[in-house]
């Protein structure tokens, strides 16, 4: 059952790694385009949301481990144990990545707010 958690929370991390930044990219982006946001404040709201996924999967991984230590129960697996770094390094990588591309997009359109 333990193993279920593990790659449920694995696979949950990576649907908000993906759809974090592509809602946050979409509604930024209208709202420069609309006047409500100028860009430079998107592009720090971007930086911020896009590491919301990586920083909740770790609160969760410690939660998780928390939880183990005052039950004594084994709750995280194996496996979710030893990918804890890789997870968290891919999903830094995505969020690094994801705004990057964002703050590219945001600097060389030619949007009404500066």
């Amino acid at each position: 059952m333990f193993d279920f958690i593990a790659a449920a929370l694995n696979l949950l991390a990576l649907a908000a790694s993906i759809a974090v930044p592509l809602i946050a990219f979409w509604r930024l982006r209208r709202r420069v385009r609309l006047g409500l946001l100028s860009k430079s404040r998107a592009i720090a709201l971007f930086w911020l949301l896009a590491f919301l996924p990586p920083i909740a999967f770790v609160g969760g991984f410690f939660s998780l481990v928390g939880l183990e230590e005052l039950t004594g129960m084994a709750i995280i697996s194996e496996g979710l144990g030893r990918s804890f770094f890789l997870v968290v390094g891919f999903l830094i990588a995505m969020a690094v990545l994801w705004s990057l591309i964002f703050t590219v997009i945001m600097l060389a359109s030619r949007l009404e707010s500066a």
